[in-house]
């Protein structure tokens, strides 16, 4: 490398390693802020206590009654506040979690106590927020009566740091983005048609004509479903429990003697329960998704019979055996697509379409079916 090259080299190193070590930090009096300071992170309650700087050759405490501000950043702010205790009045700083039309505080104090406290925006006025949902929700949205989405929303909120981050980036999507609709917690009914496919694999005679022959039984089935958003974000929950009955029958022929034949009969009624994880892309009309996951399948009626017919001359000879060709339990996967019609309004409509594969785990020698189907479904939400 020439001399330009290694000189480059050295001015480029030189302003990384500045920018990497570059403060942000600042305090700030009632008179003045200084900038360009290195602040010691203590962690929340010693932070809460005292600000620490690191001057080089020497450390410096500042209590809250000194500042009336500091900041590690522009995102990690303290700033000084009067609190009320039973017996007592101390000043503490309080993080700045939220800088919205209120803003949001956090205390950590003795023994772990964790507190929330709100101000207008640049307000002094500093009010605490009561744990007790009843409570925090009835204050928070009392602030925010400009934005119905949000106050239909405010029941989902929990009180803690990242869901009141997720939830007040919701208040400001309103006004920054009014066509996305905010995520909610969605019950919904649907009616589905479904296409059962069952795949048998038969043991009592490898001479029988197509044993690997799929049955379809279309059937018609009702559920109910729960959708609930994660981290009020465009992923959710999705679960259910969905009815289906399915009855299927088929005959087999020997092909080598002739002289015997199956037949085999199915009657089987379910209740599934899927939990899938599921991304919608919230739109204000037309709201599209992709969900997938597991579904436990449980049996609440399991008929099955194979019924064996042997010739002799002008004689038939029967016999049958009653078996569950289908296991009682079942867990599989299923993955589907579908639109959701007006996300944010009280009530709205769905339509979508699921696959899912049951397989019956049993011992190679038995005689079993395996389970799959299609649904299309249509149904409401609200």
């Amino acid at each position: 490398m020439n001399y330009r090259g290694r000189l480059l080299c050295f001015v480029l190193i030189c302003l990384i390693s500045s920018s990497l070590s570059g403060q942000k930090g600042y305090i700030s009096t009632a008179e003045k802020t200084t900038y360009g300071l290195k602040i010691v992170d203590q962690g929340q309650k010693k932070n809460s206590e005292f600000c620490k700087v690191d001057y080089g050759n020497k450390f410096s405490d500042y209590s809250p009654d000194e500042l009336t501000e500091y900041g590690f950043d522009e995102k990690q702010v303290y700033r000084s506040f009067p609190i009320k205790g039973i017996d007592y009045e101390k000043r503490y700083f309080l993080e700045l979690i939220i800088k919205s039309k209120v803003d949001i505080y956090f205390l950590r104090q003795e023994g772990g106590t964790i507190r929330y406290f709100l101000t207008e925006h640049d307000s002094s006025t500093l009010v605490e927020i009561p744990k007790a949902k009843e409570g925090y929700t009835a204050l928070i949205g009392k602030y925010l009566q400009d934005c119905d989405k949000v106050t239909d929303n405010i029941q989902h909120i929990r009180l803690n740091k990242k869901s009141l981050a997720r939830f007040f980036n919701n208040y400001g999507n309103c006004f920054n983005r009014p066509d996305r609709p905010l995520p909610k917690i969605k019950y919904g009914l649907i009616l589905s048609f479904t296409e059962s496919i069952l795949s048998p694999v038969l043991m009592m005679d490898e001479n029988y004509l197509s044993k690997n022959d799929r049955i379809y039984s279309p059937n018609f089935s009702f559920g109910a479903s729960v959708d609930i958003p994660i981290f009020e974000g465009n992923l959710s929950l999705h679960s259910g429990l969905d009815l289906k009955k399915t009855g299927a029958s088929k005959s087999y022929i020997s092909y080598i003697s002739g002289e015997t034949d199956y037949d085999m009969v199915i009657n089987y009624s379910s209740v599934s329960l899927p939990v899938l994880l599921r991304y919608t892309w919230l739109r204000k009309g037309i709201s599209p998704y992709l969900e997938g996951g597991t579904a436990y399948l449980r049996a609440l009626k399991n008929e099955g019979q194979i019924y064996t017919y042997s010739y002799s001359g002008n004689n038939v000879f029967a016999s049958s055996d009653d078996i569950h060709l289908i296991s009682n339990n079942l867990i599989g996967i299923t993955a589907g697509t579908g639109i959701i019609s007006g996300y944010g309004s009280r009530y709205s409509w769905f339509a979508e379409i699921r696959s899912s594969i049951f397989p019956t785990l049993k011992l190679r020698d038995q005689n079993h079916v395996n389970l799959s189907d299609i649904t299309f479904g249509i149904g409401f939400l609200f």
